[in-house]
Order: C-alpha cells, then structure tokens, then sequence
C-alpha cells in the first residue's frame, strides 16, 4: 500500500477548519460556510452542511471528540451584533461552532471565547482531560460543552515553546 493516496479534488481555502471523524471514516472541511465531507472508503465528497455564520476571516482549527464524535471549531461562528447609542456600530461576536458528525447539527457556545487570542493558535483533543486544548502565545486552555472554558496556565511546568523556531532550536 503506498504512503499516500491522492485523492479527488475538493474545496480549499485558507481559512477551511478541518477534522478528521471520531470513526476515522469521514473528513469534515468547512470552506465559505459550506460543511463538505469526504468519504474516505468510497473517495467521494459530498455538502452535508451550511454554516450560515461561518468566521472566514482567519485560518481556523479543528479538533474531534473521539467519544462523542463532534468537532470543535474556536472561533468558528459569529453572530453580527448592532449597537446604537452616540455611534452607531456592528461587531461580530465570536462563539465556539460544535458540529454533530452523526446527524450534521451544529450548536454554538459564545462563553468566555472574547478572552483569547484568536490568532495563531492551536487545538488538539485531550482524552484525559475530555476537552479540547487550545494554546496561543504563552496561554494554554482547555474546552468541553459542560463546562466551557477553563485556563490551564496555573496547572502549567515549563513554557510553551514559541511559535517562532530558529534554526539552531531546530537543530538539538
């Protein structure tokens, strides 16, 4: 069997979060608020959701829970709040997109997310800790639907290595 397989062309974008299936079968990408799933036994893509308040404007990360099968998208929905006062004003409130991989629901949570960086970050699942993790510069947290949002940097040994490696880091 070779290393890799190509497979059919499909959507692409920077700002496309993608995540592989809690069953290893499905490949979920979301390009321009539409959901596109690849079938990896099969190798056919398909649309499967809309995401009617995808945030396309920065480069997303995705991780899957392996037990309940959703993904886990930072910052992967907003809603466009309008302000009126002496100013008149709009802002996209950020919430934390959840995407059902069995029936294609979506469900958003907003709490806390304000707080971190959304920039240049990264997330992974945890088994242990049930939660995804997410860390951005020098902040390291951790996320589940139960409880939301919790900062992790107190319960931290050591630095977060920096998201800029010089040649003579990567030579040890």
């Amino acid at each position: 069997m070779p290393a890799y397989k190509k497979v059919l062309d499909g959507a692409m974008s920077p700002q496309m979060p993608s995540a592989i299936t809690s069953d290893g079968k499905k490949w979920l990408a979301i390009v321009k608020g539409i959901g596109h799933v690849y079938d990896i036994d099969s190798g056919k893509w398909s649309i499967e959701l809309t995401v009617h308040g995808q945030d396309k404007s920065a480069a997303l990360g995705a991780a899957t829970d392996p037990d309940t099968g959703i993904i886990f998208i930072p910052f992967g929905y907003y809603e466009e709040e309008t302000y009126f006062g002496q100013f008149f004003a709009q802002e996209r409130k950020l919430s934390m997109l959840m995407v059902n991989m069995t029936d294609y629901t979506l469900t958003t949570d907003g709490r806390n997310v304000s707080t971190l960086d959304q920039n240049a970050y990264a997330v992974a699942w945890s088994q242990p800790l049930r939660s995804l993790l997410y860390v951005a510069g020098s902040n390291l947290y951790s996320y589940n639907a139960t409880g939301g949002w919790r900062d992790l940097r107190s319960a931290m040994v050591g630095d977060i290595p920096s998201a800029r490696i010089n040649a003579k880091d990567r030579a040890r």
